[in-house]
């Protein structure tokens, strides 16, 4: 039932594989958020599990610091969470295509432990008092859908509507309901945590657009590409042959090959007639392509991984077919 497998998450392996369906960070978060409800809906009205998951500064300054890593599973039986559920597979494997398996993991543990440090310096200071902070999959799942907006802002959601218009609309409704219920405290905090995190985030790993290039590039360790020589873990990069951010970020230069008598050098392949329409204009279907196509382009195909080399020639199969 379970086994690991080779699979296209920036190169390196799933954690494990679900049927036929490969599972990397993004699929263990969201199982976990799944799961959660259902744990929700079998403690009854009292929920002494959640009560002792939730963000709570008050409790972690008085040592239950298990709740700076744990708020995220606190969640209700509501539509929201299982919304929450697939925004974080959805979207967070995407990301996770890009920047790889194990940054995941690090981008992650930023989205839990800094809104925890966070909420622990505001009740140091007077601004929370007792009690939780009811945060849970939902916040996750906001920066996550965030994170995409800024490494793609036009691509098209429902009806060709451009995604970043689904998320201003979110984030206006989100201010409109603070600013209404006159919560300064946590209009600061979600300004801090929802929508100034992912994008400082977005731009320390290199891949966010270029309308956020305002944001502040800060090497956050564990996630700046140039923390590790200008590598990433995206399709064609870091743990591929060559590295380097596939959208645009430097990318370093290949090994020497050594000089071997009556050998030419190979020439890259042509793929011209893979030519790739903005990922947005598509939908999320050729994300990771023009990355490939760009890495054959410059290294020739023998610089593919055995994953890459597939989804190359599968994508061509399909753009012939529809000629």
């Amino acid at each position: 039932m379970f086994s690991f497998s080779q699979s296209r998450f920036g190169g390196s392996e799933p954690w494990f594989r679900l049927g036929s369906l490969d599972v990397g960070t993004a699929g263990v978060v969201a199982l976990a958020v799944f799961v959660s409800i259902f744990v929700r809906a079998g403690e009854g009205p009292s929920a002494p599990i959640t009560k002792w998951l939730t963000l709570a500064p008050s409790e972690i300054v008085q040592g239950q610091i298990w709740r700076i890593g744990s708020w995220w599973l606190a969640n209700a039986i509501s539509l929201n969470a299982l919304i929450a559920v697939a925004i974080i597979f959805l979207l967070g494997t995407h990301i996770e295509g890009l920047i790889g398996r194990d940054r995941m993991v690090r981008y992650f543990a930023y989205l839990v432990v800094v809104p925890s440090i966070v909420a622990v310096l505001f009740h140091l200071v007077g601004l929370v008092g007792e009690g939780s902070i009811g945060l849970g999959a939902s916040t996750i799942s906001s920066a996550i859908f965030l994170s995409f907006v800024i490494y793609m802002p036009n691509a098209k959601g429902f009806f060709g509507i451009p995604i970043w218009v689904f998320a201003a609309v979110f984030v206006l409704l989100d201010l409109l309901q603070l600013i209404g219920s006159r919560g300064w405290v946590f209009l600061l905090f979600y300004l801090l945590t929802a929508l100034f995190l992912p994008a400082v985030m977005m731009r320390s790993m290199g891949i966010s657009d270029a309308v956020f290039d305002a944001v502040p590039k800060i090497p956050l360790p564990g996630l700046s590409m140039a923390g590790e020589g200008g590598r990433s873990s995206g399709y064609g990069g870091g743990s591929g042959p060559y590295g380097g951010d596939p959208y645009g970020g430097s990318r370093p230069a290949p090994p020497k090959e050594k000089k071997r008598f009556g050998r030419r050098k190979k020439k890259a392949a042509d793929v011209s007639y893979l030519s790739v329409a903005p990922a947005g204009d598509d939908g999320f279907a050729e994300l990771g392509i023009d990355a490939i196509l760009d890495q054959v382009s410059e290294h020739g195909i023998d610089s593919l991984t055995a994953d890459q080399k597939q989804r190359l020639d599968q994508y061509s199969k399909n753009r012939r077919k529809g000629q």
